[in-house]
């Protein structure tokens, strides 16, 4: 069985969630600029507003300079080095100062830019400038108001909305990651669903898809069930042709065998023998057609204790002649996951076997470990040499010709053992005899 890749919950939930961080973080960068570009109109408008009052206060003076008797009430622009600046030029040569400046130049760009710009301040800090040119009279000439500002005001608002916002946006994303995975979970449902649908036929508690399944599903169960059912007539073509073939087969070898049987000497003896090796051949392969047919088998379930119970108690009667006690003990309520037909068989050879060689016992134990059920038949006879008990697994090997069998019981009973992944192995038994372990899958219970 192939292992399975990454599951179709991890993906979608991959997916989603880097689609939704690239979406996060394409908004998140969009909007802190969109913020940036906001403060900077902002702090624009502030700058105009402040050159309209330096052109308010501004007098033209004697020597047609611009002048302004009482400096803007703002105290930034006295406090030296504040980074709020404000120069006058006039004809081309700087005429006024704020008092913030102090000994100190900013070096400007020519031309000065009509919109705002930035530039360095008296020590290097990064300032936001905007420059006009006014008429103070209309026969004035122009005069350059400029007034500057800290960059670091923008970039420190800026930095604080994009601090907000990751945060914002960080417990965004858990939300929504989280109601994604939710919408997986619940949108997958219907494949779990289906899953222990499958598992329940799988297991014998249940023979088709049933249940109400979304649209998108319904075909996929439909042809499930439909395929189930279609194996089931298989399986039961498969078992007829091989029992019609059987009595096609046997009746005609029947009467070969009787007319070997009538024929005195080395032939009859020749023919007999020929006629029983076919018999045996045909059986064998008849058996394992049959087997190959029961692979196939899906949602049968067959309880244990009863069906070894039963066949102890046929063969009992059958072996009536000989005083034998036979026990069945172990754990009860077990089931095999298979069908009760090939579950009699592997028991009826086995139980049978042990019947035929056991001295005054046999003893039966039911047990299971591992999702795995196991029988123990046990026998007090003569038992089977450890280094022939490979060998009695074989086709048609048996231990003592002198008893009635074909040989076919023990390989017959190991196939079908692993047809359904079981096994068949072969033991001294404590009690002296033979000890056959048979284990086979377990059905799980309601």
């Amino acid at each position: 069985m192939p292992e399975p890749t990454t599951s179709i919950k991890r993906r979608l939930a991959l997916l989603s969630g880097l689609w939704l961080a690239a979406a996060l973080l394409a908004t998140g960068l969009l909007l802190a600029h969109l913020f940036k570009i906001h403060a900077e109109e902002g702090f624009d408008a502030e700058l105009a507003g402040q050159i309209e009052e330096l052109a308010a206060l501004a007098d033209l003076g004697a020597n047609g300079r611009a002048h302004i008797p009482n400096p803007p009430a703002d105290p930034r622009f006295g406090r030296a080095y504040s980074g709020w600046y404000w120069l006058v030029i006039d004809g081309g040569q700087e005429s006024l100062r704020s008092r913030s400046l102090w000994d100190a130049d900013i070096r400007l760009p020519l031309p000065l830019p009509e919109q705002a710009f930035s530039l360095r301040g008296p020590r290097g800090e990064p300032l936001r400038a905007l420059a006009r040119r006014l008429r103070l009279t209309e026969t004035a000439p122009n005069s350059i108001f400029l007034v500057a500002g800290p960059q670091d005001r923008i970039d420190a608002a800026t930095w604080d909305f994009a601090s907000h916002l990751f945060l914002t946006f960080v417990l965004l994303g858990v939300g929504l990651i989280a109601a994604i995975l939710l919408q997986i979970t619940w949108g997958l449902r219907p494949l779990q669903r289906l899953r222990l649908a499958l598992a329940d036929i799988r297991a014998g508690r249940s023979k088709r898809l049933d249940g109400s399944f979304p649209f998108e599903i319904s075909p996929l169960t439909d042809e499930v069930n439909e395929l189930i059912e279609h194996n089931a007539k298989t399986v039961e073509r498969a078992r007829t042709h091989a029992g019609n073939l059987a009595h096609a087969l046997k009746t005609p070898l029947a009467a070969l065998m009787n007319e070997a049987n009538a024929l005195p000497g080395p032939e009859g003896r020749r023919l007999m023998t020929l006629a029983q090796e076919m018999n045996a051949s045909i059986t064998h392969h008849l058996k394992r057609a049959r087997i190959a047919a029961a692979k196939g088998g899906l949602g049968e379930r067959t309880e244990l204790a009863d069906t070894a119970a039963r066949l102890i108690q046929a063969i009992g009667k059958l072996k009536a002649d000989r005083p034998l006690k036979s026990t069945l003990e172990g754990v009860r309520g077990l089931w095999f996951l298979g069908e009760r037909q090939d579950l009699e068989e592997m028991l009826g050879v086995l139980i049978e076997n042990a019947f035929t060689w056991a001295d005054r016992r046999v003893r039966v134990t039911l047990g299971h470990e591992g999702g795995r059920i196991s029988v123990l038949i046990e026998d007090d006879g003569p038992g089977i040499p450890k280094e022939r008990q490979a060998e009695m697994l074989e086709r048609g090997k048996r231990l003592d010709e002198s008893v009635p069998g074909s040989g076919l019981g023990l390989s017959i009973a190991l196939d079908l053992a692993e047809a359904y992944g079981g096994a068949l192995t072969l033991d001294k038994s404590p009690l002296g005899g033979l000890l056959v372990r048979l284990e086979l899958p377990e059905a799980a219970i309601d």
